[in-house]
C-alpha cells in the first residue's frame, strides 16, 4: 500500500500540482494538491496501475478543485452577509444598566397585566411572532389578533408612563443630592 502511494506521488505529483495550479488561486494550490493526495492515501485500494492512474487522479483533483471554489464562493456570501450587518458602537456601562433597568420594569409591568393582554404581548415580542401568527396561537382572527396587539400595547404604555411618572416625583433632586439628604 505505501509503495503504491509513493509510485502514485513520485510519478504524477507535477502533473496534479500544475492541474491544481491551473484552476484555483496559486496560494492555494499547494493545499489542494495536499487534499488530492489526501485522497488518493484513503482509496489506494481503489487506484489503478501508477502507468494508468493520471485520468483517475484528475477525477480527484476536478472533484476537489470544485469542493475549494464552492468553499470560496459560501465564505464569499458569509462575508457579504456579514458586511451588511449594522454594528451599533458599545452602549456606556450607565446606559447598560438605564436599559436594564428599563427592561425590568416592563417584564414587572406585563407581569401586572390581564394574562390575556401579558400573553398576546409576550408573543409579539419574546416569540417574535406576528399578527397572523399570534391569531393562530390564540385561535382568533388576525383582525382581532391586531386589535388585541394594539391595545395591550397601548395599556403597557399607559402603566410605563405611570410608573416613570411616579419615579421621577419620588427621585431626589439634584440639589437634594448635593445635600446630603441622600
Amino acid at each position: 500500500m505505501d509503495e503504491a502511494f509513493a509510485d502514485l506521488y513520485h510519478r504524477h505529483r507535477s502533473a496534479v500540482w500544475l492541474y491544481c495550479r491551473r484552476r484555483s488561486a496559486a496560494d492555494r494550490a499547494d493545499d489542494i494538491m495536499g487534499e488530492v493526495f489526501l485522497t488518493v492515501w484513503r482509496r489506494i485500494d481503489q487506484a489503478p496501475p501508477a502507468s494508468e492512474a493520471l485520468p483517475w487522479l484528475y477525477r480527484i483533483c476536478r472533484l476537489t478543485v470544485a469542493n475549494h471554489w464552492r468553499g470560496t464562493a459560501r465564505r464569499w456570501r458569509l462575508d457579504a452577509k456579514l458586511s451588511a450587518i449594522k454594528v451599533s458602537p458599545p452602549i456606556s456601562l450607565a446606559e447598560h444598566v438605564m436599559v436594564r433597568e428599563e427592561a425590568r420594569d416592563v417584564v414587572r409591568l406585563v407581569n401586572q397585566m390581564r394574562a390575556s393582554d401579558a400573553e398576546i404581548l409576550r408573543l409579539a415580542a419574546w416569540e417574535g411572532l406576528d399578527n397572523t401568527e399570534i391569531a393562530m396561537v390564540l385561535d382568533i382572527t388576525v383582525d382581532a389578533a391586531k386589535q388585541r396587539l394594539s391595545r395591550a400595547r397601548r395599556r403597557l404604555a399607559d402603566m410605563y408612563e405611570d410608573t416613570h411618572e411616579m419615579k421621577q416625583h419620588t427621585a431626589p433632586t439634584p440639589e437634594a443630592q448635593e445635600g446630603g439628604a441622600w
